[in-house]
């Protein structure tokens, strides 16, 4: 499995909240019934397009459950965080601290699904730039049902700026329009309701 560097979704959303306090914005909150301790009934992965979802992955996973609850960086968002088991999930989701391990959703609401977003890029010396853009989606597909999806588009052939890194906006401008490159699908059932935080 390749898998998805969900950290970096995370960071996105951390980027996003400190735009948002240099400019004095602030977040008008959320409201969501996706909140609470799922079962992981499958997950897939399609390593050649999007349009299907492909084999079964779950027997190389070791999470067998996950949480969504709502958590704020100076912004609030929806969080999405595997777990090895129910116990484990009961526990983290009730750890007020800040997790950069899960899926983050920072626009959206229930009716139309919940969207996220993270790009990366690297280079091999002074060769062109290569990178990755990642689009997530969380809806729910029936009552009491999550659907998970991880799109990453694959981009190359885009220069460095001005400071020598590699050009996110380059990466990101380049991936509108291409067909995506992968697709990652988790779909779970809702178990219980999320524990008070500590």
């Amino acid at each position: 499995m390749k898998g998805t560097n969900r950290s970096l979704l995370m960071v996105s959303i951390l980027s996003t909240g400190l735009m948002m306090l240099a400019c004095g914005c602030g977040g008008s909150g959320i409201e969501t019934k996706f909140e609470g301790i799922y079962q992981i009934d499958s997950w897939t992965e399609n390593l050649d397009a999007c349009d299907l979802e492909g084999p079964s992955i779950m027997e190389t996973q070791s999470a067998t459950m996950m949480y969504v609850r709502v958590d704020n960086f100076i912004i609030d968002f929806l969080s999405a965080m595997t777990c090895l088991d129910l116990e484990n999930c009961r526990q983290e989701a009730a750890d007020d601290s800040f997790n950069l391990s899960g899926w983050a959703f920072d626009t959206g609401n229930d009716g139309s699904g919940w969207y996220g977003s993270g790009t990366s890029a690297y280079s091999s010396g002074d060769g062109p730039c290569r990178g990755e853009v990642w689009r997530v989606i969380l809806t729910s597909p029936e009552p009491d049902h999550i659907l998970l999806a991880v799109e990453i588009t694959q981009v190359e052939g885009f220069e460095k700026d001005a400071d020598g890194f590699c050009d996110l906006d380059a990466a990101e401008s380049l991936a509108q329009g291409q067909p995506c490159s992968s697709l990652e699908v988790i779909k779970a059932s809702l178990l219980e309701n999320l524990p008070d935080r500590n």
